[in-house]
């Protein structure tokens, strides 16, 4: 699928979690005493940042905003972490969006990152199509994110969520994946050879909307939109 789509899947799943298991994707972001929970580790290998960061901190107590704007952030890097877990599995293509964005798409260090990743990760839709990559990473970022800072369970979700929907949905098209790699390098596919679809297709844009409209029905959008009709 193209990068849109993903993003787009990943939003509707981790909406849909949120419909169903609101527990699991309620983030949040106390300033100080996340930081509190940081600053050793900053300040071990940069003491001078860990004093700035301190007199923000302070600032941001004193100015009252918390309460207001604390709440918002932490639903705003919440999906930020679901578009990034979204876009990740394509970091092995070399123009995909996600090394756009990282700067690796071009010129001299993208070509050795891409050198990199075909001697020792594979073409396209290998390593990091894995569902034993999805999961070693899921299981890494779920453990060792709260560890370090106590509200991360949520955004360890929102990212499971995003990667693990971006292969689910490429298993969608005609390609499919080998989800059972490395152990199996059969490429698999979700639905039938016969509904699969060429990536960039009109029919990859209607299994989107389809989903768009699930999540929207599922949040009971449209009883709201009908409420205001005449």
């Amino acid at each position: 699928m193209l990068f849109r789509s993903h993003v787009t899947v990943g939003f509707c799943g981790a909406a849909l979690v949120a419909r169903f298991q609101p527990a699991w994707l309620t983030p949040s972001w106390p300033v100080e005493a996340g930081w509190a929970q940081l600053r050793p580790l900053i300040e071990s290998g940069a003491p001078g940042l860990a004093g700035l960061v301190d007199g923000a901190v302070r600032l941001w107590s004193a100015s009252g905003l918390a309460p207001l704007v604390e709440t918002p952030i932490a639903y705003l890097l919440l999906v930020v972490v679901v578009g990034f877990g979204s876009l990740l599995p394509d970091i092995d293509h070399q123009s995909s969006r996600i090394n756009r964005l990282f700067g690796t798409s071009r010129g001299l260090f993208g070509w050795l990152v891409h050198r990199f990743f075909r001697i020792f990760v594979g073409s396209h839709r290998t390593l990091t199509h894995y569902g034993a990559t999805w999961l070693g990473l899921s299981l890494a970022v779920g453990y060792f994110l709260p560890l370090f800072w106590s509200p991360g369970a949520p955004y360890a979700v929102a990212f499971s969520i995003g990667y693990g929907l971006h292969i689910a949905a490429d298993m969608l098209t005609e390609r499919g994946v080998p989800v059972f790699g490395p152990f199996i390098k059969r490429r698999y596919t979700l639905v039938p050879d016969l509904l699969t679809f060429p990536t960039g297709s009109w029919r990859e844009y209607a299994t989107v909307l389809a989903l768009v409209l699930f999540t929207l029905w599922a949040w009971g959008v449209w009883g709201w939109i009908a409420g205001w009709l005449p």
